[in-house]
């Protein structure tokens, strides 16, 4: 009798640390989701620090890019005068925090570009730590924010290069404590699925 009662006891254990486990995971990503967007609130009174252009279309705050006007890399360049520090380095995420659509973020964020270490206001000199993906929101998932969250840290940023698999749920909060990543400026524009 006595070994039941244990043996009930250490499944119950068992169960509730898996189903633990498992809810840690999946409220995880909500975190990094709504962390986003507060960097985004955050940073998006500076984003004149820097600029994002796709061929002949500037971004600001809601500006609408169809897939194939942002399907290549942008020209990023940051105004260095308006840093607040000098001689650090500085580190770009492009991040979709609306996968699969702003009602059902189950994917977000899907990460679809990083460079870091740059120390040139255009990032030539970065290390790309993500390749860029351009926007692809699925069709009537409506619009997704495409958020750019611009960076500074004393030190260079230590992470290995992020496969194509590792881009949903990204662990953004992770990333940017591990690197004592200081946000500077953030800004997005809108894509419709």
């Amino acid at each position: 009798m006595h070994c039941a009662v244990i043996y009930k006891f250490h499944c119950l254990f068992i169960y509730l640390l898996v189903f633990s486990t498992m809810s840690g995971n999946k409220g995880d990503h909500r975190e990094d989701v709504e962390y986003v967007l507060k960097e985004l609130k955050e940073g998006a009174p500076h984003g004149d620090l820097f600029e994002v252009t796709y061929g002949e279309t500037t971004v600001d705050h809601n500006t609408e890019l169809t897939k194939d006007e942002s399907k290549t890399k942008p020209v990023i360049e940051v105004d260095n005068t308006k840093l607040k520090a000098k001689n650090q380095f500085l580190t770009l995420v492009v991040i979709d925090p609306d996968a699969p659509s702003r009602d059902n973020p189950a994917n977000g964020p899907y990460l679809h570009y990083i460079v870091a270490n740059a120390q040139k206001m255009d990032f030539s000199d970065g290390t790309t730590i993500c390749n860029y993906m351009g926007p692809s929101p699925p069709s009537g998932t409506g619009p997704h924010r495409y958020v750019f969250l611009l960076y500074i840290s004393n030190d260079t940023v230590q992470h290995d290069k992020v496969q194509d698999s590792q881009r949903k749920q990204f662990h953004i909060r992770d990333f940017v404590r591990k690197n004592n990543l200081g946000l500077e400026a953030a800004k997005y524009f809108t894509t419709s699925g």
